[in-house]
């Protein structure tokens, strides 16, 4: 008789799914979303990971995104939040606001000044290096296999990569860093 007290995972387990958001001049990552759930989606986590990158980073002024998060709910979430999208329109998407404000903006800018609305979007491309950085530095998969124990070790890499790159804000962006002692005397 097997005992549930201890709950216990049959064969092989599965990857860890995350999406995360990142800075692009600190490749600091802000927001995270993880689970083993693979019926989850990306779109379906971005609400998290936006209140999380808003708390972590108020003075955040653009989001950029590929043309996954190009539609009108994802737009009306940065909106909600005063932040300007730069999501890589879809080949079928119209000038139809339905509301969104920052949905007609987007795409009237991209069309009025597309090289330099394309200069600031590619700036994406900068932050997309935390993958590489993140698999080069901690290349072992995910070794648990309970969900809760896999979110904590992914939860983990996350924090051990954020505390290298401030490391090197010191040396790269040293303007970026605060003072932890001026900040609890405001």
């Amino acid at each position: 008789m097997k005992s549930d007290a201890f709950p216990h995972t049959e064969g092989k387990h599965d990857f860890q799914y995350s999406s995360f958001s990142e800075g692009v001049h600190t490749k600091i990552i802000s927001g995270l979303y993880t689970t083993d759930d693979h019926s989850v989606g990306e779109l379906s986590m971005f609400p998290d990971i936006m209140a999380q990158t808003v708390k972590m980073c108020p003075q955040i002024e653009i989001m950029l995104g590929d043309a996954l998060y190009s539609n009108r709910k994802i737009c009306s979430i940065t909106e909600e939040y005063g932040i300007t999208p730069y999501f890589l329109p879809k080949t079928n998407a119209t000038f139809r606001a339905k509301g969104v404000q920052s949905w007609k903006t987007m795409l009237y800018d991209f069309v009025d000044n597309p090289q330099e609305w394309l200069q600031e979007y590619h700036m994406r491309s900068i932050s997309k290096s935390v993958n590489s950085m993140m698999k080069r530095k901690m290349s072992v998969k995910v070794r648990k296999k309970l969900p809760l124990r896999k979110k904590t070790e992914e939860i983990l890499k996350i924090n051990m990569h954020n505390l290298r790159q401030y490391s090197y804000l010191k040396h790269t962006n040293p303007e970026m860093i605060k003072d932890y002692r001026e900040l609890h005397l405001k």
